[in-house]
This record gives structure tokens, C-alpha cells and sequence, in this order.
């Protein structure tokens, strides 16, 4: 897990410029093009959010895969889904969101919306 005081500079330019998603996810965009997912985080302890990364993507493709299942097992997990048509909701929900997520990577100048 790394937090901000602990980034290089690289990674630390590249957290500026994440895309948060639900306030739980978010996605850091890097110079090489690559896209890391992270859940975002809060210390217990100290209340300073962090970033932990839960995987790094070439392709945005497989980051919108990616996400997708992770919100549905969430919602599988946390029993927010109890039948088909609860499941397609949560799936075409978290589609929403990520896609809107890798618009805003793809044109930094496009706002919420």
C-alpha cells in the first residue's frame, strides 16, 4: 500500500490526476499509458486516505472487466443482490461508472456528467 509521502515522483504526478469512482475505486493513469485500479482507503488510526492498488492494466477494456466483477462479488458479497434482475442493475451500474471513469482518463477535459 502506498501512500502519498511514500510515491516517487512519477507515481505521485500520477495521483494527482486519478479518477475516483464511487468513493470507493479509483483509477491513476500513467505516462506510459498503463492504468492502475486502487481502492481508496482511510487509516483507521490516522484518517489519512490512501490508495491501495489493486491491479495494473494495459488495456482499458480489461480494467472495465475487472471492475464490473469486483462490484458485482461486492454486491453478491454485502447481499445487496438477490435475484437476476438486481444482479443485471448492479452490473449495468458499475459499466456506468467505470466507462464514464475511462472517459475522463481518455479527455481530462470532459467534467462530471
Amino acid at each position: 500500500m502506498m501512500k502519498h509521502e511514500e510515491a516517487t515522483q512519477e507515481m505521485a504526478e500520477a495521483i494527482a490526476k486519478r479518477i475516483d469512482i464511487d468513493l470507493a475505486f479509483t483509477i491513476i493513469p500513467k505516462k506510459n499509458g498503463d492504468l492502475i485500479l486502487a481502492e481508496i482507503k482511510t487509516d483507521k488510526e490516522t484518517r489519512t486516505q490512501y490508495c491501495s492498488t489493486l491491479a495494473v492494466y494495459q488495456y482499458q477494456i480489461a480494467l472495465a472487466n475487472d471492475f464490473v466483477s469486483r462490484c458485482v462479488s461486492r454486491a453478491l458479497w454485502a447481499k445487496k443482490i438477490s435475484d437476476a434482475l438486481s444482479m443485471r442493475s448492479e452490473y449495468n451500474r458499475a459499466a456506468d461508472l467505470v466507462f464514464a471513469a475511462l472517459v475522463k482518463v481518455a479527455r481530462p477535459e470532459v467534467s462530471n456528467g
